[in-house]
């Protein structure tokens, strides 16, 4: 058993068990998960954002626009990769998986070469 008090006055406010504990964290942890990460282009007029869980889309006023997703995923361990570098001059696509135990890139032409 663990007891439970109240942060204003330190009275004793009821227990929990190891149990119920264990309810409450399994919940926490799975509310965390639903929380996602996105990263947004740097220039000033993009609006492509790229989010871990979706890849690729578009945020426009506040919402994301998926009409023009794209999304790649690790063929070894299923992420979604991202674009981690465009040589113009060479006309190629650097893709790279984000897991830290995964290691895989592939280079490939960008849709406007193909």
């Amino acid at each position: 058993m663990i007891d439970l008090y109240s942060n204003d006055t330190n009275e004793l406010v009821g227990t929990i068990t190891d149990a119920d504990l264990r309810v409450l964290v399994d919940a926490l942890e799975e509310e965390s998960e639903e929380v996602r990460t996105y990263y947004a282009c740097r220039r000033r007029d993009c609006s492509r954002v790229f989010r871990d869980s979706d890849g690729y889309s578009d945020l426009i006023q506040g919402g994301f626009d998926s009409s023009r997703a794209s999304v790649r995923t690790c063929p070894k361990c299923g992420a979604v990769l991202y674009l981690a570098e465009v040589d113009c001059s060479q006309k190629t696509e650097t893709w790279e998986c984000p897991q830290k135990e995964c290691n895989f890139s592939e280079e490939c032409a960008p849709p406007s070469a193909r």
